[in-house]
């Protein structure tokens, strides 16, 4: 399993993701006040690659995403 680094926005650090845990992402959903557009997929389509990327190297995620 490969080392993987996500920068904490919070303190600015990169941190290293455990690989012993699961790796929980949860994902605010799109809010839509007129017509949608290719950008309200955006949510979806990031973190849905995340989560994928992470299963493909081994992690174990759940993937969250209010809609």
């Amino acid at each position: 399993m490969r080392e993987v680094r996500i920068r904490d926005t919070l303190s600015g650090e990169l941190r290293v993701l455990p690989t012993n845990e699961e790796i929980g992402i949860y994902a605010c959903g799109p809010t839509v006040y007129s017509r949608i557009h290719i950008g309200n997929a955006r949510p979806f389509v990031i973190f849905s690659l995340l989560a994928r990327f992470l299963r493909s190297e081994g992690y174990k995620s759940t993937l969250v995403i209010n809609g």
